[in-house]
């Protein structure tokens, strides 16, 4: 019988560097989704105070003072503000992936954003992402890649 090659190969050190790749990656995802949340907040916070909107124009106190509706299909109208104040932008640690969640936790924000069977959608959030998509993919781009070259 032939003597045959033995060979052994010591993963360890890739094993380590593959551990420090992914904490890396993890740890620059975090930051980027946070930026690229806040970057959404501000978009959906500017459509909901500026701009035109073209819809109904109501009267609202005594004093004569009025109110210009949104439009469907336009970001609301900011009256009150509440819906301006509300909005937040944070990050959750899901596992071992970071999210970042946008929002309002006042009850009418989702029924402006999609509508109801009484009211037409005027959507405020899902077109600050949009606009914002751009700017979010290369955030993480760039994050991925300076997070490889740190490892």
């Amino acid at each position: 019988m032939a003597d045959g090659i033995k060979a052994e190969i010591d993963t360890r050190g890739l094993k380590r560097k593959l551990d420090r790749i992914e904490k890396n990656q993890v740890g620059a995802m975090g930051r980027v989704l946070l930026v690229a949340a806040h970057d959404v907040r501000t978009e959906a916070a500017r459509s909901l105070v500026g701009g035109s909107k073209s819809g109904v124009i109501r009267k609202v106190t005594k004093a004569g003072k009025t109110h210009q509706a949104s439009a469907p299909g336009e970001a609301p109208a900011s009256d009150t503000g509440s819906l301006l104040r509300s909005l937040f932008a944070e990050l959750r640690q899901g596992g071992k992936r970071p999210e970042a969640i946008v929002g309002t936790d006042i009850a009418y924000g989702p029924w402006l954003e999609f509508g109801t069977k009484n009211m037409e959608a005027r959507p405020w959030l899902e077109p600050a992402f949009k606009r914002r998509l751009a700017t979010i993919k290369r955030l993480i781009d760039d994050a991925f890649r300076k997070a490889n070259r740190g490892a």
